[in-house]
């Protein structure tokens, strides 16, 4: 429409007032020369589907966990905690193309030949910043590091926080024995986390010296438990797209990867919820005794094996 493109206050009134927001917003961005990937998450999926790609969204297990909360599940007979093995992973959608990578073998960002080697020299786990949320392969600080150290394991998951890590290192990182493991914490966000995690009695279980779900070894069951989760959520979606509802029982995660919520907020599409100062909220305090006791056992698992510790400390940007 010429008329929005007359000066900033027309084009953003077009947009908030536009039904289809991010279809106006990237046929005002064609304009010049930029291209936006405006189809939302479901309709990516389902045009590699066309062209006959058995291609997954990348659903973290945080995410899940706040799923059976909401919803007044039981606990699940498994924990997952990767993604779904061996698929096209469609992940997301920041800078205008969407990204997505290969599963490794247990649902992982990384090559495959990794798991096979039978040896690392370094593992690193984490949240989105270690998988690399919205960063191309080969472009995110994992994959970096993997140039000097091409034997090193990415095991990040977004929305992971202090439990779901040492889960992580416990099912995936102790059987390969690394020297070297990093520990990414992002202070924006792990310890609101953890304040979830802390409900869930696995993850509570990981505490316990040499607890396991012995998930290597059944990454056929995860994988069935996760493609139920996605069909599920995929129909409740569907659902609610087609009677124009709103959210009810759709895990936040899907919801925001079906709708391209971090796509609409970086155009200025919507207001971003809550404020964030950086700081330690006071109703944390229990939080922070149990991330030191969390951190206490995956520094004894790492050195039980000989191996050494390193916290990668990701401060938040607002704090600047």
């Amino acid at each position: 429409e010429p008329s929005v493109l007359r000066g900033e206050r027309p084009v953003m009134t077009g947009l908030r007032s536009s039904r289809d927001k991010e279809r106006l917003a990237a046929r005002l961005a064609r304009k010049f020369g930029i291209e936006i990937d405006a189809r939302d998450g479901l309709e990516v999926l389902e045009d590699l589907h066309r062209k006959g790609i058995d291609a997954v969204p990348s659903i973290s297990a945080f995410y899940r966990l706040r799923h059976h909360r909401g919803a007044g599940a039981t606990t699940p007979p498994i924990l997952a905690l990767g993604g779904i093995s061996n698929k096209v992973t469609v992940f997301c959608n920041e800078g205008g193309q969407y990204v997505s990578y290969e599963a490794d073998e247990h649902g992982f960002r990384n090559p495959k030949a990794l798991w096979r080697s039978g040896r690392l020299d370094v593992a690193a786990v984490g949240d989105s910043f270690t998988q690399g949320y919205c960063v191309p392969s080969g472009r995110h600080f994992v994959d970096i590091l993997r140039e000097r150290y091409p034997s090193t394991l990415n095991l990040g998951m977004a929305g992971n926080g202090p439990l779901l890590m040492l889960a992580t290192l416990r099912e995936y990182v102790a059987p390969f024995r690394p020297p070297l493991v990093l520990w990414c914490y992002f202070e924006g966000n792990d310890l609101l986390e953890l304040k979830d995690e802390r409900e869930n009695a696995v993850l509570m279980r990981y505490l316990d010296r040499g607890f396991t779900q012995e998930l290597v070894r059944r990454q056929d069951e995860v994988d069935r438990r996760l493609a139920e989760f996605v069909d599920m959520e995929r129909a409740t979606y569907m659902a609610l797209r087609q009677g124009g509802g709103k959210q009810t029982t759709v895990a936040p995660e899907v919801w925001d990867f079906m709708r391209l919520s971090v796509l609409r907020r970086r155009l200025s599409l919507v207001v971003a919820e809550g404020a964030v100062d950086g700081r330690i909220e006071p109703e944390l305090k229990a939080e922070v005794a149990l991330f030191r006791q969390v951190l206490s056992e995956a520094k004894a698992n790492v050195e039980s094996w000989g191996g050494s510790l390193y916290f990668v400390y990701l401060p938040d940007w607002a704090r600047y």
